[in-house]
């Protein structure tokens, strides 16, 4: 779901897996996955939709 709508906003993906991190482990473990972009101070997090990347994403 997050590819197309990422392409179609013109960013590109990272992945990162947060169990490898311990500080994000424990802001987001009970909402993975977890949607960040550069220039928003909340991540977007689970559970969202489609029309939820759309609004997220500039």
């Amino acid at each position: 779901m997050l590819v197309p709508v990422a392409q179609r906003r013109g960013h590109s993906i990272e992945r990162v897996d947060i169990m490898d991190d311990p500080r994000a482990e424990a802001a987001y473990a009970e909402s993975i996955p977890v949607v960040e972009c550069e220039g928003r101070a909340e991540a977007l997090r689970w559970p969202f939709d489609t029309a939820s990347l759309y609004r997220y994403l500039p």
